[in-house]
Formats: structure tokens, C-alpha cells, sequence
């Protein structure tokens, strides 16, 4: 998807979510755009006021409906999947070598440990974030 950033400023503007650095850049409209692949992080810039979903000129931007307003999730909850995956790689796009490296990568990129898990991928090893379940009450 590919995600507009609103802030006006010369040149690129660099982003880091979660160890990953996304650069929005000018395209031919003049607009700073960059092409995001995770529903994660599509979702925090999407929750932010500076950036919004790229719709080229001449397309309408459709409506987003309010946000509900969501409780914190307590502490002692325990991580679900929920059907959302992010899975994290190293910034090349090749997974980890070893289960250690993931392991390592997880400290240095300061996620949450009980948020993140390693798991096998073809060719090595990658970083599984695991998001609350919500309940509906």
C-alpha cells in the first residue's frame, strides 16, 4: 500500500517503525509517497495525522470512518494471533542464519519479547510480532 506523508519538507523524509526505515519520496505529482508492505505498519502510520492513504489526483479519498476508542490491554493478557501477521526479516529482505541472530535482532531492534517470537521461514529464521487479541464487550 502505498502511504502518503503529509509533512512538507526538502528532500526525503526518513521513518523508522519497529527497525525497518521507510524514506518517502517525491513522485511525479510532487507528492512524498513510499510503498508500505506491512499491515502493522501500514496501520501505525494510518493512525497518525501526517500520513494518509496515496490516492493519485483525480481519484477520490474516500471517507475513513472514527476510530473506536480502544481500551489498554491489561498486563497480565496473554498475546493471541489474531490473523494479522507481521513477520520481520533483516533490513535486506533475507531471513536470519540462525535462531540466535533472530533472537538478537529482536533486543536490537528493542521489541517487545513477549510480543515476538522466532520462527523457522525457508532459508533460516524470522521474526513472528504477535498483536492482542481485543475483546468485543
Amino acid at each position: 500500500m502505498l502511504i502518503e506523508c503529509l509533512i512538507k519538507r526538502d528532500g526525503p523524509t526518513h521513518v523508522n517503525v519497529a527497525g525497518f526505515e521507510y524514506v518517502f519520496e517525491k513522485n511525479e505529482e510532487g507528492r512524498s509517497v513510499c510503498d508500505v508492505i506491512s499491515t502493522g505498519h501500514q496501520a501505525h502510520f494510518l493512525a497518525l495525522d501526517s500520513f494518509i492513504s496515496y490516492k493519485p489526483r483525480g481519484e477520490k479519498q474516500e471517507e475513513l470512518p472514527p476510530e473506536k476508542t480502544r481500551e489498554p490491554v491489561p498486563v497480565e493478557s496473554t498475546p493471541v494471533w489474531t490473523g494479522e501477521v507481521d513477520v520481520l526479516y533483516r533490513h535486506d529482505g533475507s531471513p536470519y542464519k540462525t535462531e540466535k541472530a533472530a533472537k538478537v535482532a529482536i533486543k536490537q531492534r528493542s521489541l517487545d519479547e513477549d510480543l515476538a517470537a522466532v520462527v523457522q521461514v525457508e532459508d533460516g529464521f524470522a521474526i513472528q510480532l504477535f498483536q492482542y487479541e481485543e475483546d468485543e464487550a
